[in-house]
């Protein structure tokens, strides 16, 4: 049973649903309880990556998925801001796993909007006209390996992100 729940610890951690410190909070308190209680941890009962349901109908890993995905609509008219924004503040409260990939994506907009003002202002000393298409690019490829590895069921922090909000305090 002990190992059971040990396994379990782990699968949630390595989901990116459990932080580090929780981990070894919840694996302490684990250890230490002479009749182990899965409860003691306070974590939903889920799968292995901690997903516990529906979010607006929608499996929790998808609309998280989703979520990271929506900001490719951002070359169709900048719907792609707001869609990824309205989707974490409609779920935030009902997911713990949303509201983390909801605060890695907002970490990354503010990020990209403040070396996008530092690249532009750049522009005149000709290096910002090369920083802004690598800022484009990586506006489309962290937010693909956002999804692909929030599919896998794991929590991917965007690199050269400034981290603003921590969704492992969450």
């Amino acid at each position: 049973m002990l190992s059971e729940e040990l396994e379990r610890l782990q699968k949630l951690r390595d989901a990116g649903t459990l932080s580090e410190a929780e981990f070894r909070a919840a694996k302490q308190r684990l250890l230490q309880s002479p009749n182990p209680d899965p409860s003691i941890y306070a974590m939903p009962q889920g799968d292995a990556t901690g997903s516990v349901g529906k979010i607006h109908g929608i499996e929790e890993r998808t609309w998280c998925m989703l979520m990271h995905l929506s900001q490719l609509l951002i070359f169709a008219g900048g719907i792609g801001v707001a869609a990824p924004v309205v989707m974490w503040a409609v779920s935030k409260d009902d997911s713990r796993a949303a509201n983390r990939h909801g605060l890695v994506i907002l970490n990354w907009y503010i990020s990209a909007l403040i070396y996008g003002l530092v690249s532009g202002a750049l522009c005149f000393i000709v290096i910002g006209i090369f920083m802004l298409p690598v800022l484009a690019a990586l506006t489309v490829i962290f937010p693909i390996i956002g999804a692909l590895k929030c599919n896998q069921g794991t929590l991917w922090k965007y690199p050269l992100s400034i981290q603003f909000f921590d969704p492992d305090a969450v």
